[in-house]
């Protein structure tokens, strides 16, 4: 996962370098969002991984598939952030109901 955010990285690099925000289409912006929720899914997951095998977790196939989960919830909570940043809508209201969905869907999937 941390070459594909090394990937993504790069590619959101040549998003930002070569197109411009103003008259951008919106497959510039899919891909943009896509690649900036694959960065920060690809930071997440080991993120969270080691954290929890630093704790002392006792089954590693558990702790994996919970990083698995929880780096994706985080990735799609930081990219929904800076999607209602880029239309303009996001007060701290909207990204406070975003994080609380993205702990509701933790605590749901948590076993």
């Amino acid at each position: 996962m941390i070459a594909a955010a090394v990937i993504a990285a790069a590619a959101l690099a040549l998003i930002l370098w070569k197109f411009d925000p103003y008259s951008a289409t919106w497959p510039v912006f899919t891909l943009l969002f896509l690649s900036f929720w694959v960065i920060a899914s690809g930071a997440a997951i080991p993120a969270v991984y080691f954290y929890q095998l630093r704790r002392g977790a006792p089954n590693i196939k558990e702790l994996f598939t919970q990083a698995w989960q929880r780096g994706l919830i985080i990735g799609c909570t930081v990219t929904t952030i800076l999607a209602l940043l880029v239309m303009h809508v996001l007060s701290w209201w909207n990204g406070l109901s975003v994080v609380v969905i993205a702990v509701i869907l933790d605590m749901y999937f948590r076993k």
